[in-house]
């Protein structure tokens, strides 16, 4: 048998993508469908090492809108794929990926790391939500937060696979020892990753750390974003020396997360944090707020680290006395988190989503052209791309 072939859309391939892609390349078809050459986000640096095939809508179709360049994209490439992966419910690009998926009598699979919980749900939104989820076959979601969701949502549980999130590991793997020492942070310097609650734990920490005797491990902030002069100023105002590093490239960042002990990351909305799998790669404890989406699959409490509650310091203080304090049961931490998040690899992701290929192919039928829910799928399509200017 043939292997499958499948088209995922995405945005704007990062190094995580490329990682992705490059583990499915050796068994099956797989095509990128990249919406733009650079992300309005984050600062990647193009798609280096990719072996698969990748065509960018943005280069092929140049000021075409993206809604019409995906349809005719999709239109012309029809017999060069199987399955469509589309990356969520609400760009044009996805939604029209779903409308070609109905239209082509192809199936269609969503990408999705969302989670009933990480936002202000309204009732209205979810009725569109599960009336553009009609037109899909299958979603390979990031763990089990979004596996309930997806349930919700309307998609079979039989053909839904988990995995989704997972980083490169062999990138990001360091020694564990007693040799690191401090506290890290990575990220972009926005609202939802809550720093200026970190740096309350921080300060906090700090002045107890020195009230008994024991010298306060620093802590490492590594992001870019339009909150870092306030954070800074915040810090200062605090009392207490804080390092900023700026962003870091993905090459860079192996060597930050070796200099360094334990991860901090206090969100207050986090789809699911890959920050997270890359610090338990490279060996660290992590400390965790309740609120991100790796929680369950990822921080085994007192073992891999701690999950810890959104706004009360206390906890926070307390988990980074006990690691800063206790070598012995830090290092121990460190080597169970790298162990753990082997389960959580490129190969992981590859095989869940082979599986998902599989039951989408045999178990799924060609969903029926539902007309009411497609037209809302193309009129919501048709007004984010004006929304956008796209």
């Amino acid at each position: 048998m043939s292997p499958a072939r499948i088209i995922l859309i995405i945005d704007n391939m990062g190094p995580y993508h490329v990682a992705r892609l490059n583990a499915l390349s050796s068994k099956l078809e797989a095509t990128c469908l990249q919406v733009r050459s650079k992300s309005p986000i984050y600062q990647w640096q193009g798609q280096k090492n990719a072996n698969f095939r990748y065509d960018t809508l943005e280069i092929l179709y140049g000021r075409l809108p993206i809604l019409f360049a995906t349809f005719h994209y999709f239109l012309a490439n029809r017999d060069a794929y199987e399955i469509i992966f589309v990356s969520g419910w609400s760009t044009p690009a996805d939604l029209m990926g779903i409308v070609c998926g109905s239209i082509l009598k192809k199936r269609v699979v969503v990408m999705s790391d969302s989670s009933a919980h990480d936002g202000v749900r309204s009732i209205f939104v979810e009725y569109i939500k599960k009336k553009i989820l009609q037109n899909v076959h299958g979603a390979f979601v990031a763990g089990s937060r979004h596996r309930e969701y997806a349930i919700d949502l309307g998609i079979s549980s039989d053909c839904i696979e988990c995995n989704y999130d997972v980083v490169d590991n062999n990138h990001f793997r360091g020694e564990v020892s007693v040799a690191r020492s401090g506290f890290l942070a990575v990220g972009r310097l926005i609202e939802k990753k809550n720093y200026f609650f970190m740096l309350d734990c921080y300060t906090e920490y700090h002045r107890y750390s020195i009230a008994i005797g024991q010298e306060p491990w620093p802590l490492t902030i590594a992001g870019y974003g339009p909150l870092e002069k306030n954070l800074k100023d915040y810090a200062k105002y605090l009392g207490v020396s804080v390092q900023f590093l700026g962003g870091k490239t993905y090459d860079e960042l192996p060597g930050v997360y070796a200099s360094h002990s334990v991860l901090l990351h206090c969100s207050t909305i986090e789809q699911w944090g890959l920050v997270v799998n890359e610090a338990m790669a490279a060996g660290m404890p992590v400390l965790v707020s309740e609120h991100c989406g790796c929680v369950p699959e990822l921080v085994l409490d007192g073992r891999t680290g701690f999950a810890l509650p959104v706004s009360d310091v206390k906890p926070w203080v307390d988990a980074m006395l006990l690691l800063s304090s206790s070598e012995d049961f830090r290092v121990q931490i460190g080597k169970t988190a790298a162990s753990h998040i082997s389960n959580y690899d490129l190969q992981a992701h590859a095989r869940s989503l082979m599986q998902l290929v599989e039951k989408v192919k045999t178990k799924s039928r060609i969903v029926r052209v539902n007309i009411s829910s497609l037209l809302i799928v193309l009129l919501i399509a048709i007004a984010r791309s004006f929304r956008h200017g796209e």
